[in-house]
């Protein structure tokens, strides 16, 4: 499937990568006040966390020297 986030973090410090970054881009959503929008975003951690090992969307951020 690929490389894990950590090992892939790894990977780059070793290449000579600095400030590297990890981040899920898709929870810089912006919500508005609606009931079924908080919700969503009260929920949201829980699921990610739930389906964390299932949902491999993370991104890295490096730059290189």
């Amino acid at each position: 499937m690929g490389y894990s986030p950590r090992r892939l973090k790894r990977l780059l410090k070793e290449a000579g990568f600095n400030e590297i970054t990890r981040f899920h881009n898709n929870r810089k959503r912006l919500f508005a006040n609606s009931p079924r929008e908080i919700a969503a975003h009260v929920a949201e951690p829980l699921v990610y966390r739930a389906l964390g090992l299932f949902w491999t969307q993370t991104w890295l951020r490096a730059t290189a020297p």
